[in-house]
């Protein structure tokens, strides 16, 4: 049986230098490809960090503002609070006899954006 494969390989002719560089070629991109996947994976992280810092921050200002509602409500169109993430302003755009709809502008600690999210809150007895 002839070795027919070792032969064109190993001959003289340069058959192998291509081979290795096609070779090698190849390694770089796919090193090269799964540094950027790295590098989007996070930055993708970062930012899913801070959608949820900037989520727990609503939830837990509107949660306060809720708990305001139900004693009594107080006087003034604005609330702000103090929260370990950053700060929150509630702003009282209109409010009916059963419904109250509030602007919420996010401050979050150490960023120079702030974001705006509105709510409709439905209230279960009328303002007075």
């Amino acid at each position: 049986m002839k070795r027919r494969f070792p032969i064109i390989i190993d001959n003289q002719r340069g058959f192998m230098f291509p081979v290795v560089l096609f070779i090698i070629a190849i390694l770089i991109l796919v090193v090269n490809t799964n540094i950027q996947l790295f590098i989007n994976e996070r930055n993708m992280t970062k930012h899913q960090i801070q959608q949820v810092k900037i989520e727990t921050l609503f939830q837990s200002s509107r949660v306060l503002f809720q708990d305001e509602l139900t004693s009594a409500l107080p006087p003034g169109k604005e609330r702000s609070y103090s929260l370990p993430d950053g700060e929150v302003k509630i702003t009282l755009i209109s409010v009916t006899e059963t419904a109250i709809h509030a602007s919420f502008t996010i401050y979050p600690l150490n960023e120079p954006i702030s974001y705006t999210i509105s709510d409709t809150f439905r209230l279960e007895y009328p303002i007075q």
